[in-house]
């Protein structure tokens, strides 16, 4: 009957149905009920069928509830506009209520900060920049990724395997450790999570009482299941990716982190961008890096070049980086790609495709405004290497953090605007030589002094605050 509903509302969306034009056998059918068959198929059965039962309704449901389109994709994502109402439908599941339920806790004052070695797990997402071995500040550095392990560590993508190991242990079952993975746990005084994925469900499921747990949170970890899973009764610090990522998170998980110690490190760009003149067209044209995703939006600043053209039509956008994919991971993103690859017909000739380059210090030189037209941001470092190559920034409030200001917590204000017509603005404003070579000069110092360059943030604080 749940099934049956759900394929409902499927088919009543008519054209905005996600598979219609893939295939005549494909079109037939809902989306929805293709995949409940298929992860019905593929999920192991038990001993205990109504055990297996309630993890199958429970993943499809998140499937539904945290889809690509619904969250990490939209600029209004429901989990961050309205976490009640998207939650509502799980909060009578008495299933769902043992997956939220904290399975332990320990009195943060009890544990030890200081002894022990720090350890790093990885999952769906990594920390290339810490390296195992001796540090003079930390102790020894161990490092443990789950996602070479086990693929199911690799993604944020939803599936059965950690909606039962939490199902599980919320019945009294004790989570099962590898010997290795154990001696680690057991040696560490610090664990550090690369992320709030599954890696982090697990880490706080398994990290032994009296360790120091640490869940770093970036811009990925905002709109997933996974930090709803999180048994944060056991987490002592949340280390935020950014001010504007902290208000969020804490808007969803209220009380449940309010015992959790917060902190947002200071950030800065990996290394500053040479210092090379910039070209005799870099006031005239606009730059994107790393371009081509739904996420990044690059339609939008299409409308920005569409509406400087009618000033003037010598203005230029560069897009630097790989194109969009031609096998697209999500059919939005396919029909974003062919979209966006419709407008710049219209503006081809005001368009520089550079790809993937070995020589971006000479590109970053030939850009003038350094566009950074993202639904939904973190930390844009390829924006602010622009900007110290000396480029007039052209913020865009990202939509997925405007009500708390995302942008603006990170730029002065000036640099931020809400729609094309406004960039556009601002864009010509500067467009004068020697306004726009004194507003570059000025947003580079700006980066230079707020973003100087620095190791990877979460190693550094777990360093800075031993």
């Amino acid at each position: 009957a749940r099934l049956s509903a759900e394929s409902y509302k499927e088919r009543k969306a008519v054209s905005g149905q996600t598979l219609t034009g893939l295939g005549k056998w494909w079109g037939r059918k809902p989306l929805v009920l293709v995949r409940a068959a298929l992860l019905g198929l593929l999920m192991p059965a038990s001993d205990n069928p109504e055990a297996d039962r309630a993890v199958f309704l429970l993943t499809v449901a998140c499937e539904l509830l945290f889809a690509h389109d619904v969250n990490t994709a939209s600029p209004a994502p429901l989990l961050l506009q309205d976490p009640t109402r998207l939650l509502a439908a799980l909060r009578d599941c008495p299933a769902w209520a043992l997956l939220e339920t904290p399975t332990r806790g320990v009195d943060a004052a009890t544990v030890g900060h200081d002894d022990g070695s720090l350890l790093l797990i990885s999952g769906a997402q990594t920390d290339a920049t810490a390296a195992p071995g001796p540090d003079n500040r930390l102790g020894k550095v161990e490092t443990l990724d789950w996602g070479q392990t086990d693929k199911e560590y690799r993604t944020q993508i939803i599936g059965p395997t950690i909606i039962q190991d939490c199902l599980n242990q919320g019945l009294g079952v004790p989570p099962t450790v590898e010997w290795e993975t154990r001696t680690l746990l057991d040696a560490a005084g610090t664990v550090v999570t690369c992320g709030a994925d599954k890696a982090a469900v697990q880490a706080s499921r398994v990290t032994p009482n009296g360790t120091r747990l640490v869940v770093r949170f970036d811009d990925a970890d905002v709109s997933s299941l996974w930090q709803l899973l999180i048994d944060w009764s056991r987490v002592t610090d949340i280390v935020f990716a950014a001010e504007h990522i902290r208000r969020t998170v804490e808007n969803v998980l209220g009380d449940r982190i309010g015992h959790v110690t917060s902190h947002v490190p200071p950030r800065g760009i990996s290394a500053l961008a040479p210092d090379l003149p910039s070209t005799d067209a870099a006031p005239r044209t606009l730059g994107l890096f790393n371009w081509a995703t739904r996420e990044k939006d690059p339609l939008w600043a299409l409308e920005v070049l569409a509406i400087l053209r009618t000033h003037d039509p010598s203005w230029r956008l560069k897009l630097v980086g790989a194109d969009f994919p031609i096998e697209a991971t999500h059919p939005s993103e396919a029909r974003y790609a062919a979209a966006f690859r419709e407008r710049a017909l219209d503006l081809a000739g005001g368009i520089e495709y550079v790809g993937d380059t070995p020589r971006l210090p000479s590109h970053r030189a030939d850009v003038g405004f350094a566009l950074s037209t993202s639904l939904r941001e973190s930390f844009p470092e390829d924006v602010l290497q622009a900007i110290s190559a000396h480029a007039v920034p052209v913020i865009r409030n990202w939509p997925v953090y405007r009500a708390v200001d995302g942008a603006a917590t990170m730029f002065p204000a000036g640099w931020v605007v809400n729609t094309p017509e406004e960039a556009a603005e601002r864009i010509l404003a500067h467009a004068a030589p020697r306004t726009w070579n004194s507003a570059a000069d000025a947003a580079r110092r700006v980066v230079r002094e707020r973003f100087p360059a620095k190791p990877d943030w979460t190693v550094a604080w777990v360093r800075d605050d031993r």
